[in-house]
């Protein structure tokens, strides 16, 4: 709802808007660099299910400063922006391959030689978030045996509470530690940090 609200109300302003969906935000962060002039990304707060982040993008990818988001506040509290007329409204456009792009850029960055050789074995906990639409389609190119776990997404459970994170952590050493794997991985919802077990 938070999301068709925002775009609508980007729309009457007269701003053409990429709808990715849900998408983590790293892929986000590199459509905006590559496709646009700003991003805005709304996500769960981290260990609040019932509040939400708006994260403002500059045309880099990066979050926008304190001071740009503050100027950003009073801009809109003030009401000082010009309204779009009739013919100026924007669209809404919804990009197909925006997760396969990403894929694609980071497998052509990353530096895999000698992953294949080292016949590595990982498992893979994905949070139960939007990591779990990228993940595949990364880990195909890098030769390694994955278990992958919690791959889907769950909107019942939108972050993780630090409670769900620790017992989440244990339970991936257990599956690391029974699959007899080389590490265990775990990204959080947004897919933007992981958790390392060995």
């Amino acid at each position: 709802a938070m999301n068709r609200a925002l775009a609508g109300s980007l729309t009457a302003a007269g701003v053409d808007v990429h709808d990715l969906r849900i998408c983590p935000l790293p892929v986000v962060r590199a459509d905006t660099a590559r496709n646009a002039d700003a991003g805005v990304y709304l996500r769960t707060t981290l260990g609040a299910p019932e509040s939400l982040d708006l994260v403002i993008l500059d045309r880099t990818g990066t979050d926008r400063s304190v001071r740009d988001q503050k100027r950003l506040e009073r801009t809109l509290g003030r009401r000082d922006f010009r309204r779009a007329l009739p013919g100026e409204i924007g669209d809404i456009h919804s990009p197909h391959r925006t997760i396969d792009d990403y894929a694609g850029q980071l497998a052509s960055v990353i530096d895999t030689s000698g992953v294949a050789q080292a016949n590595l074995k990982v498992v893979i906990d994905t949070g139960l978030g939007a990591a779990s639409l990228v993940l595949p389609r990364v880990l195909t190119s890098l030769g390694i045996t994955v278990l992958t776990v919690n791959n889907r997404l769950d909107e019942e459970q939108p972050t993780s509470t630090l409670r769900s994170y620790h017992a989440g952590m244990a339970r991936l050493g257990e599956l690391v530690a029974n699959s007899r794997s080389d590490l265990g991985v775990r990204f959080d919802p947004t897919g933007e940090r992981l958790s390392i077990v060995d």
